[in-house]
């Protein structure tokens, strides 16, 4: 965990930067509180004994005598006393508290469907229960899970499997995933939102104080790149216009509730909500590792290949390719395009489109934050049945081999 002090690591960066509004942000805290001090000092020097309001005496402190460093801190005295900046300094002290937690249980809900991944949401879905624990130090151990997928790191490997399929995928170090990152790591969310809270162009911020706790409530919205296509958006919370409600226990600083709404353009939805929040529970290790029996394991790393036919080719033709290679099934070329699949999952997806006919490949585009692209195809089954894909499509691993992603 991180103190007022530390830098952000990487992944508290990744996830400032898929919540940053792309404009520039206005001056950082520390150099508001320098150039505010400056320019306190410099009046106390001109007008040691008046009381009135410092922006008044500023207004007539005359033109010679009126600093640099005064001038910029009245605009920023400003924005010093926005909700914005009051909700910076709330969650500076909420990221303090989450600093010197030793452990986390969190029961919330989420819209989405049991099997899919934690990235994904939808207004529509119902709501799955989600169970996360955490046990900070060096390493640091966890695991979620709900009905359909669970995923942990035990401080060497991270592990995720779909119980439906007994299999599952294994890497060495921790997932990065940026919805998991959230859920383990609440503090990476608070930083994000104090990065943001810096600038109120394009995020909106509300405060409440109550006897016994802060009400914070921030209106963003959504991130990521829709000037191709608008098919990603509201498919993920990042990737939604949403309104984020935090309440904070006045005494310790602790996050105790969270809620995160959609807002779409009829309706808004409730897309997360946190039931319970435990902190420095003891927790059973054994059991926040343990691992299901007799599952068939795949490797999440890119494996290194000479099986180059899929690189160094369009995203179209790379699409056409893995399509026309399942007509045969293809082994050499599918268990290389298939690579995200776990084993089992190849013969599910062996038995839907082993002998399609592939009928059109449309031009690929970008949508949302997802780092690769999709493919619209038309295929026709054995069958003559007719099936629309849009096939996700990435290369963005060290050989630049076009993977599926998801689509099928």
């Amino acid at each position: 965990m991180k103190t007022n002090n530390q830098p952000y690591d990487e992944k508290t960066n990744q996830v400032i930067e898929a919540l940053r509004p792309h404009h520039d942000l206005k001056p950082s805290a520390a150099l508001r509180d320098r150039m505010l001090q400056a320019a306190e000092r410099e009046l106390d020097l001109q007008q040691p004994n008046s009381t009135k309001p410092f922006t008044l005496r500023l207004w007539r402190w005359g033109g010679a005598l009126l600093s640099a460093a005064a001038a910029i801190a009245l605009a920023v005295v400003i924005v010093g006393h926005s909700p914005a900046y009051a909700a910076r300094k709330y969650l500076e002290g909420a990221v303090k508290a989450m600093s010197e937690t030793k452990s986390l249980e969190i029961a919330l809900r989420i819209r989405t469907l049991e099997e899919e991944n934690f990235e994904y949401t939808h207004p529509q879905a119902d709501f799955v229960p989600h169970k996360v624990k955490v046990v900070y130090g060096t390493p640091t151990l966890w695991r979620i899970e709900k009905a359909g997928r669970t995923m942990l790191y035990n401080g060497v490997k991270g592990y995720q499997w779909i119980p439906s399929t007994q299999s599952g995928w294994v890497m060495e170090g921790e997932y990065s995933d940026g919805m998991v990152d959230l859920l383990t790591h609440p503090n990476r969310l608070l930083e994000a939102e104090i990065a943001l809270a810096r600038s109120t162009r394009d995020a909106s911020y509300e405060m409440t104080e109550y006897p016994g706790s802060i009400c914070l409530v921030v209106e963003m919205p959504a991130q990521g790149d829709y000037s191709e296509s608008d098919y990603q958006l509201n498919t993920s919370i990042l990737e939604s216009n949403t309104r984020r409600t935090y309440h904070f226990d006045r005494e310790s600083g602790r996050l105790t509730y969270a809620c995160i709404v959609g807002i779409f353009d009829r309706e808004e939805r409730v897309l997360l909500e946190i039931d319970s929040i435990r902190y420095d529970e003891p927790l059973d290790i054994v059991a926040l590792t343990a691992l299901p029996n007799d599952y068939a394991w795949s490797e999440r790393a890119i494996p290194e290949t000479n099986h180059t036919i899929l690189s160094g080719i369009s995203p179209e033709e790379a699409a056409r390719q893995i399509l026309t290679a399942m007509q045969d099934w293809d082994k050499q070329t599918l268990n290389v395009a298939l690579h995200f699949y776990p084993g089992h999952a190849h013969e599910i997806i062996k038995d839907h489109y082993k002998g399609v006919e592939l009928l059109e490949v449309g031009k690929a585009f970008r949508s949302g934050a997802y780092p690769g692209v999709f493919v619209p195809c038309r295929i026709s089954k054995p069958n003559g049945t007719k099936e629309e894909l849009q096939l996700a499509l990435r290369n963005d691993n060290r050989q630049q081999i076009w993977l599926v992603d998801g689509g099928l």
